[in-house]
Formats: structure tokens, C-alpha cells, sequence
């Protein structure tokens, strides 16, 4: 259950659609500077982080915490072999909607460096939907009277994170219309003669330690806007310290409060708060000096 928890955290946080705060430092970015967070560059970009994510995790999980030997595991092999005998092969729904996937997300990697000069105007948002176009438009062997996707999806749609998302840009714009945000930003000035680096790693820190109690989502959609501010007061490009405040609130490895998949984690009622303390922490440490180090040396060249 871990592995699975913090697997979603550390993979949601290599692409832009894949935790809010990362979808609204693109929207902030777009929205404030006409700056475009290409996706694949973002993949690229962040793969260190979730490299030594996973490595850091490996080792607490299943080396510290929980000393588990899969090979000597009993019922292991016999559930597998179960589960396999199950699987009859993919249906045609399964098929069409996977190389839909696959297509998109192929488009997303490649779009700036493939399809910008072929497709004028072409983003991230045209990609996907296209991809949801088709998925309304196929129909199913299955159900032959609907199509793969129909009406009665678009309530599954988690409208409550588009709605928070949407609410916090509203909010950031408060923010920038009624000065909020440079006041803000200039009670951080205390940091005005220090390195951009050590100022990364107190927006960083600052980040990180909210998200541990506050929604990430509203944590990103609070600081990043006020990171961009920051940013402008000390006369450096405002998308790293925003890219830093953006992964800083993503990385809720502690508590339940922090992001969903910790809330789930924690209903299950198998791990106590202490526990998931002892098991977030270490992630959490490691977390906050790849973001700062990766940034200011890995970000200039990607971007």
C-alpha cells in the first residue's frame, strides 16, 4: 500500500497533468508571464527527483520499515499465477482507449520539438482534447447504442479539482489586483542580499512544511503566484522559484491532510500517524534538496 501511495506522488509529480500543483504552475506561468511549460521538457526536467524519490523510498519501505522478503513471501506466487489465469486478453474498449493514450502522450512529449512548426498553435490542452473528442466519438462493441465514453462519464470528472484549480488562479489574481501578493512578497525580502539558491531553498522549505498540513492543491495555488512575486521583487526569472514552490507543495509524504492518496493510506486504518511520519520523513528531507538542487542546475539547461 505504501509503494502504491508514494509511487502516485512521485509519479504524479514528473508531468504537468499529473498533480494540481504542477497543472497550476502551468496555468500561473501561461496566465502571468505568457510562459509555456512544455511537457515533455517537464518530464525531462524532474526525472532526477523522482529517480532518487524511488530509490530513497525502495530503502525506507522495504529495507527499514517493513524488512520483507518477496521471494520467500507466502501465497506470492500462487496469487499471481491466480491473476494471470484470470486475464483473457484486451477488449476492443481496452485497445482503443490504451493507443488513444499512448498517441497522446506521445504528442505531449514530442509537441515542441516535433509538431510546433507543423501545427501552429498547437499546446498540451489542444492534445487532450482530441483525445477526449475521440473517446466520445467511438463506439462500443460492447454497448453498440453507446459510444466509449458518453454523458454519463462527465460526472466522474473531478470537477472539484478544476474547480480549485480555477479558484485559485481567481485568487492569485486577487492577490496581484489588490497588492496582497507584493506585500507579501516583500515581508521576504529579508532574503534580497542572499543567493538565489538559498532563497529557493527557504520558498522550498516553506512549501514543503505547509503541504504537510494544508490540501496541496491549495497550498500550490497560494505560494507559487506568491513565489512568482518574490521573484520580481529580487529581480530574477520567476519560473524557477514558482517551479520550486510548485513541487515543494506537491511532496505531501507525511500526513493525511496533505494530499489524497496519504488520506486513503491513512483510511485504511493500518498505519498511524507516527507511522506515516517515520515513513514520509526521510522522503520528505530528500525531497526538499533535489527540488533546490535540480532547479538551479538541471532546470537552465532543459528549459
Amino acid at each position: 500500500m505504501v509503494a502504491v501511495v508514494f509511487g502516485a506522488i512521485i509519479g504524479g509529480s514528473m508531468t504537468l497533468i499529473g498533480t494540481p500543483t504542477n497543472t497550476s504552475l502551468a496555468g500561473f506561468a501561461n496566465e502571468l508571464y505568457g510562459i509555456d511549460v512544455p511537457f515533455g521538457s517537464f518530464m525531462l526536467f524532474e526525472f532526477p527527483i523522482a529517480l532518487v524519490q524511488l530509490v530513497v523510498s525502495y530503502f525506507v519501505t522495504l529495507k527499514v520499515m517493513y524488512k520483507i522478503d518477496v521471494d520467500t513471501s507466502e501465497g506470492a506466487a500462487e496469487f499471481i499465477k491466480e491473476e494471470q489465469a484470470k486475464s483473457q486478453g484486451l477488449t476492443f474498449e481496452q485497445k482503443v482507449v490504451g493507443i488513444t493514450f499512448i498517441v497522446t502522450v506521445f504528442f505531449w512529449v514530442t509537441r515542441t520539438f516535433l509538431w510546433s512548426d507543423l501545427i501552429p498553435g498547437i499546446n498540451d490542452g489542444m492534445i487532450a482534447m482530441v483525445a477526449t473528442i475521440v473517446l466520445f466519438s467511438v463506439p462500443s462493441k460492447e454497448k453498440s447504442s453507446q459510444k466509449l465514453l458518453g454523458k454519463g462519464d462527465i460526472k466522474n470528472i473531478s470537477w472539484d479539482v478544476l474547480l480549485m484549480i480555477g479558484g485559485g488562479m481567481a485568487l492569485a489574481a486577487g492577490f496581484s489586483g489588490t497588492d496582497l501578493a507584493q506585500w507579501i512578497g516583500n515581508q521576504l525580502l529579508v532574503f534580497e542580499n542572499s543567493s538565489l539558491i538559498v532563497v529557493m531553498f527557504m520558498v522550498a522549505l516553506l512549501a514543503i512544511l505547509v503541504t504537510q498540513m494544508a490540501p496541496n492543491t491549495a497550498t500550490g495555488t497560494i505560494l507559487i503566484p506568491i513565489a512568482a512575486t518574490l521573484a520580481n521583487s529580487i529581480g530574477a526569472d520567476p519560473l524557477p522559484l514558482m517551479t520550486v514552490a510548485a513541487l515543494g507543495a506537491g511532496f505531501a509524504f507525511t500526513f493525511p491532510s496533505g494530499t489524497p492518496a496519504m488520506g486513503v493510506l491513512y483510511s485504511t486504518n493500518n498505519f498511524t500517524m507516527g507511522e506515516m511520519l517515520k515513513l514520509g520523513l526521510p522522503q520528505v528531507v530528500v525531497s526538499l534538496f533535489m527540488i533546490v538542487l535540480t532547479v538551479y542546475y538541471w532546470m537552465p539547461i532543459v528549459f
